[in-house]
């Protein structure tokens, strides 16, 4: 059960780290492909995160308004 919080944490490591590669990269052949590979991360990312615990903030939103307008 704990494996789902580490795969998003080395999913995010993952994308940080692709994204200093693009900047270390930055002049070089090989840019194309890690800037496939970044976004392929962050696709997979945006993918994940209906799933995770980082949409309770929006769910949480969504309750809070419903619960003020069943109480006017």
């Amino acid at each position: 059960m704990l494996v789902i919080p580490y795969g998003l944490l080395a999913l995010l490591f993952l994308i940080s780290l692709a994204g200093l590669l693009l900047l270390a990269y930055k002049k070089h052949t090989a840019m194309g492909c890690m800037l496939a590979k970044h976004l392929g991360l962050v696709f997979g990312f945006f993918l994940d995160f209906p799933y995770c615990k980082f949409v309770h903030a929006i769910y949480r939103y969504g309750v809070l308004i419903q619960f003020e307008q069943k109480a006017d």
